[in-house]
């Protein structure tokens, strides 16, 4: 079946004396039994138990090793297992230790397999006892790989180490295999990767710091090929990333995502994806009014409890920042943080939903009194020092009288040393207290001696007058 292709070992890749095939052309034995009984299980004990208990061939190891780094990888409660179990802990070292020892003779494809289960222990921080650490392994293994030769590996193979690299980033030195690979893609050209395997392979890119022009025009002349209705949603988020993470402007490219994203019904789309679309759109500077107003017909028509406090104050952010101005849209998610409890809210959250109002000059005095009382209420160290300008600039902004919190405010960053505060940021805080009318002497000195230790070329027009 197609699904075979993607399954490790592929059936016919199986040897042994107890693998043999029927009359119905169906392969059978113990290690092809065992085989299904692996990817059936879901639980890191019960995989472990299949390692410890059964005579398994270098396959089906493999097989066990990345089935349990996925469960550590989407799992909260089986990576715990996994961490803290240390009789568990000690099998995955020893089941580690032997799928390493038959490292050099492995098939690419369970050597990619392996790079891959390391990396999504690794970032899962799943550390395990008598064991050398899994950055030395994965490097290990690397080595292998480049032995081997990446031009020797499936489009499958070459996504699969890939993808598992992206995931572990900055843990990982990958920059030598990153600049086989790109070699390879240029010279074997993208027509035999499919569309996840060149999603996944450009975000991992993207994710390793390979941004190379050629390696990503290369890609954007396949994407416009292939047309963009063929990518799912997944893969678009993806491919929308990596090329956000460019110095790259694909216009031509962006349209068509905004064009092909505009016709999808965004409903289906999750929360983090909509604002990985908005986050890029805003970090590349493309404002699409067709995709923007889509968005927004997602959100309206959908129930306000699909989204956190997070996901609503980032979407205000980037809606906020490319000059989107939709009253309805604000009112509705004004509406969604007035029904949640305040106390929950993050600090950062409470800055830049106020922020964005602000900037969008929606004066929400609703809003802006219900999260007033939330700031007041909490003690002023608990805050960074931009927060509390953020908060002063943003009453100032849309002219909400607020006492208690430049109070609060003046006193925050009369506690915070300002020394390496930006000085757009001192001149907002110093723009704010004037516009309000807040006399708070103790941070106008501090202010004030601030402003004169630092060189006169430190400031820009904007600066001298705090408007901005």
């Amino acid at each position: 079946s197609n699904q075979d292709q993607y399954r490790y070992p592929v059936k016919t890749s199986w040897r042994g004396e107890d693998v043999w095939q029927g009359d119905d052309n169906r392969f059978r034995g113990s290690q092809v039994q065992l085989n299904s009984k692996i990817r059936r299980e879901k639980t890191v004990e019960g995989l472990l138990k299949l390692y410890e208990f059964r005579k398994m061939n270098q396959h089906n190891k493999v097989t066990v090793l990345y089935n349990l780094a996925k469960l550590c990888k989407n799992n909260q409660k089986q990576k715990l297992i996994a961490k803290g179990d240390s009789q568990l802990n000690g099998v995955l070292g020893n089941l580690i230790n032997d799928t390493m020892l038959d490292i050099c003779d492995i098939d690419h494809r369970g050597l990619t397999n392996i790079i891959h289960a390391l990396s999504l222990l690794l970032v899962s921080d799943v550390k395990v006892t008598r064991l050398l650490d899994l950055k030395t392994l994965i490097g290990t293994c690397l080595q292998e790989l480049e032995h081997r030769g990446v031009q020797n590996l499936s489009s499958r193979e070459i996504a699969m180490f890939l993808s598992g690299l992206g995931r572990a980033k900055d843990l990982v030195d990958a920059s030598r295999i990153c600049q086989l690979t790109r070699e390879e893609i240029l010279r074997r050209g993208l027509v035999g990767f499919s569309n996840s395997e060149a999603a996944i392979m450009f975000w991992s890119f993207a994710k390793l710091g390979e941004k190379s022009e050629d390696l990503f025009r290369h890609a954007e002349r396949e994407i416009l090929r292939r047309k963009t209705s063929s990518f799912t949603r997944e893969q678009f988020v993806q491919l929308l990333w990596a090329f956000g993470e460019t110095d790259l402007r694909p216009t031509k490219l962006f349209n068509c995502f905004a064009e092909e994203l505009s016709r999808r019904n965004l409903c289906a789309f999750e929360p983090y994806e909509l604002e990985i679309i908005l986050r890029v759109c805003y970090k590349v500077n493309f404002r699409c009014d067709i995709l923007l107003k889509a968005v927004q017909e997602a959100l309206l028509s959908e129930d306000p409890s699909k989204y956190g406090i997070r996901h609503f104050a980032l979407f205000l952010k980037y809606l906020s920042k490319l000059g989107f101005r939709a009253k309805d849209l604000f009112q509705f998610i004004s509406n969604a943080i007035l029904s949640r409890d305040k106390v929950t809210m993050e600090n950062r959250d409470l800055a830049t939903i106020l922020l964005s109002f602000a900037e969008a000059e929606m004066r929400n005095e609703e809003l802006f009194g219900a999260l007033r009382e939330e700031i007041v209420s909490r003690e002023f160290h608990t805050y960074e020092a931009g927060q509390l300008v953020l908060f002063a600039w943003s009453f100032a902004k849309i002219n909400i009288h607020a006492h208690d919190l430049f109070k609060l405010v003046g006193d925050g960053l009369c506690y915070h040393n300002i020394t390496d505060m930006a000085s757009r940021r001192i001149a907002k805080a110093s723009w704010a207290f004037a516009k309000m009318g807040e006399k708070h002497m103790n941070l106008f000195k501090k202010l004030e001696a601030e402003i004169l230790s630092r060189p006169f070329e430190s400031y820009d027009y904007v600066a001298y007058y705090g408007v901005k």
